[in-house]
């Protein structure tokens, strides 16, 4: 796979508000390698990401090395995806979602067609 066909980027407790702020639209999926729900997303996170490249920027946030992340958007349980538009969080959703919901969620949210 090429960088180009990676869309779906890595985000830390050092860049997250970052890549926040430098995007209108950004879903932010927490999770862990040891989390099947959160294995599960990833193909799901991949096809979106392709989907949406010109409208929605996606990230990953790995819970077990960075805790500040975790804590800011309070993250009690994983997979969690978190949506932001403009910088601000606009809602979150804990548990796995198959695609046809994820899209459905991200229309609604960001205002997508």
């Amino acid at each position: 796979m090429s960088e180009e066909d990676h869309l779906v980027e890595t985000v830390t407790d050092e860049n997250y508000e970052e890549f926040i702020a430098d995007h209108d639209h950004v879903v932010l999926d927490l999770w862990a390698t040891w989390c099947g729900p959160c294995v599960y997303m990833d193909p799901i996170l991949e096809e979106l990401s392709k989907q949406f490249k010109d409208s929605v920027k996606f990230g990953k946030i790995d819970v077990e090395h960075n805790k500040e992340a975790c804590s800011a958007f309070d993250i009690q349980c994983i997979p969690s995806l978190v949506f932001f538009e403009n910088g601000e969080m606009k809602e979150k959703v804990v548990g796995k979602m198959e695609e046809d919901e994820f899209r459905e969620k991200m229309k609604e949210i960001f205002d997508l067609n």
